[in-house]
């Protein structure tokens, strides 16, 4: 067995392993789970699952350089620190390259811009060996990370489809209805397939907009009156 690292309060430590990822292990005095590393220098380490989590939200590779120190709180609870010991390479941006364009015609089709109230979130972390197999989903319904499910993704679709579907309705009766009066008052107005794609991209952005602002102004209201609950699933504090 290689000598093992040890860990003192207030005494940072740079090391660097030989894994991207610890092995579980079983503590001989319970409690915690630990991970065992290989450390360059023909040494190992046990980490903690709370240290070895961190390493893997700093996304570590084997062979970086990582300092490591052993905090306590004001308590008596034990917290850790880490820092990489050389700062990481930021990629270099491409350069910049604009190819020129050409007008575009009134009556092209105008793009709808890209979905901007209703993004995604970046995958949780995978913990396996500490957090447990996730807990099964109900079907129609996905997980963001935080324990809450939300809505399909083909029926928020369906129903996002719908909103565009009423917002170009609503650009194109606006239009017509809005050309009959001017020219019933002498003022001849006529609007392109442009004009009233631009009307329905307008219409839709607000009424994403109010939607989301209605959703916080619930959701306000229900921890006011100590519902507990928002959108159905219990709420923490």
């Amino acid at each position: 067995m290689p000598p093992k690292v040890k860990f003192e309060f207030d005494q940072p430590q740079t090391l660097a392993f030989t894994q991207d990822r610890g092995k579980a292990v079983e503590s001989r005095f319970g409690g915690e789970a630990q991970f065992f590393r290989n450390v360059e220098g023909l040494k190992c380490a046990y980490l903690p699952a709370s240290l070895e989590r961190m390493l893997l939200q700093m996304n570590y590779r084997a062979g970086e350089s990582v300092v490591i120190t052993k905090r306590k709180t004001a308590s008596g609870a034990t917290y850790w620190e880490t820092d990489f010991a050389v700062e990481r390479p930021q990629p270099k941006p491409a350069p910049e390259h604009r190819e020129p364009t050409a007008p575009v015609p009134r009556s092209r089709p105008i793009a709808f811009p890209p979905n901007k109230y209703f993004s995604g979130e970046p995958p949780a972390l995978q913990f396996p060996e500490v957090d447990g197999p996730a807990p099964a989903k109900s079907p129609g319904s996905a997980d963001h990370g935080n324990g809450a499910a939300v809505a399909d993704p083909t029926a928020m679709h369906h129903a996002m489809a719908s909103v565009l579907q009423s917002c170009l309705c609503a650009a194109i009766d606006a239009g017509r209805e809005a050309q009959t009066y001017a020219g019933a008052h002498g003022f001849p107005l006529t609007f392109g397939p442009g004009e009233i794609q631009a009307m329905a991209i307008s219409l839709y952005i607000q009424q994403s907009k109010q939607a989301n602002i209605n959703l916080m102004h619930r959701n306000d209201t229900l921890r006011a009156n100590g519902a507990g609950r928002v959108n159905g699933h219990a709420s923490t504090h």
